[in-house]
């Protein structure tokens, strides 16, 4: 088998909810082994989320696969000393709290570089460490609100409205993931630990790509783009005559002259619309963007969705606008291992999201733990006995 590019790289993983355990599936995933530190009894507070499967949150098996469970309760003196301990067995320490809290809990990394002076630490927050607001409370959303994201999104007059995806937490996890990558291989060059500091508002603002670019340089708010787009024109989701909605793209000349070729074979009446002296160029289309997007519609609206995606679908950028269900049955994710099937010793069986990141090993998913799940198993790697073991869970430390 093709191994994980992370094969023998042991993760501590101590975060909860989204960004910070999807970033220790991504790790998971890639081969490292990963050791999901979890508050006894209870456990991390996502195991709490809605809906459940035979009593397990689906919310908690979708980010924490690939992982085995360790309670710890790093207040007390036992279960912080076994942490020590088992920092000095790892490459990567994984965290998400917020940044006051990791010093007094005496995990922060300049504590755990004294123990492991080549460890790799990486901080999950909403605004990163050393900022004014670095202790705010900070949730997907109110990143999605405070980037800009969603001063774009909608239509003109309508309320704002955030992207339904948590785009902020998973963008986040992704350049975490890059990080952690980044700085074990200059740990192979140099033998150095280093911290890794990633902030979701820093990476929302990145995802504004093109958008925030334009703004820096011409100080224009681009505004609501409904489903078009600020500085292209044919975009948008247009309805079909069995009330499908279809999403078009047309980002070069030779897309749309195409993108009017298929019309006007399927529209007659609407041909000739590439020689349209209004819509000669891009910079005309723009111009005259009303007028265009009219006709478009009135001619898209002419045929059925499929009839629409049978004639274009393999010419010009043009797609069905899925829901959920639809877009987890689209075949190109069943080819690629996308949607997975897994054996839950609570959950039973499931279906879940697979890893995007192909780099060539061989994909194995293995079950989210069970809360505690691999504590007495971890402990005696460690050298713990059953007596100890039995002893530390006697005295709350696990």
């Amino acid at each position: 088998m093709a191994k994980g590019p992370f094969e023998g790289v042991r993760v501590l993983d101590m975060t909860q909810v989204l960004a910070g355990p999807y970033t220790g599936q991504l790790l998971g995933d890639l081969g490292a082994d990963v050791i999901k530190i979890e508050p006894p009894g209870s456990g991390e507070s996502s195991h709490k989320f809605g809906p459940y499967l035979n009593g397990e949150s689906a919310y908690f098996l979708g980010f924490n696969r690939n992982k085995r469970s360790l309670t710890l309760n790093l207040k007390s003196e036992e279960g912080l000393k076994a942490f020590y301990k088992l920092l000095e067995t790892a490459d990567v320490v994984l965290e998400n709290y917020r940044p006051s809290v990791p010093p007094r809990l005496k995990i922060d990394y300049e504590t755990l570089k004294g123990i492991k002076p080549d460890i790799i630490y990486c901080s999950i927050s909403g605004f990163g460490h050393g900022t004014t607001n670095q202790n705010r409370p900070a949730m997907d959303t109110n990143i999605q609100a405070l980037s800009g994201a969603m001063s774009v999104i909608g239509a003109e007059g309508q309320p704002p409205f955030t992207m339904g995806f948590p785009v902020g937490d998973v963008g986040a996890a992704y350049a975490a993931t890059a990080g952690i990558g980044a700085a074990l291989y200059n740990r192979e060059k140099t033998g150095e630990g280093r911290w890794i500091d990633i902030s979701l508002l820093d990476v929302m603002v990145t995802l504004q790509a093109y958008i925030g670019q334009s703004y820096l340089v011409t100080g224009k708010e681009p505004g609501r783009l409904n489903s078009g787009h600020p500085t292209n024109t044919p975009v948008g989701a247009f309805k079909t005559s069995d009330g499908e909605y279809i999403q078009v793209q047309c980002v070069t000349q030779p897309l749309f002259a195409k993108l009017c070729g298929i019309i006007g074979e399927m529209v007659p009446e609407a041909a000739g619309l590439a020689d349209d002296p209004r819509f000669a160029t891009s910079a005309d289309r723009l111009k005259n963007r009303p007028e265009l997007m009219g006709l478009l519609a009135d001619a898209i609206g002419k045929h059925t969705c499929k009839e629409w995606l049978d004639k274009a679908q393999d010419i010009v950028s043009i797609c069905h606008v899925n829901s959920i269900g639809e877009a987890l049955n689209e075949s190109s994710l069943k080819e690629r291992n996308m949607i997975v099937e897994m054996d839950h010793p609570v959950a039973g069986h499931y279906r879940t999201i697979g890893n995007p990141l192909k780099v060539g090993q061989d994909e194995v998913f293995k079950a989210p733990p069970t809360v505690g799940q691999h504590t007495s198993e971890i402990l005696s790697s460690l050298g713990y006995t059953e007596e100890e073991i039995a002893s530390l869970r006697e005295a709350g430390a696990i």
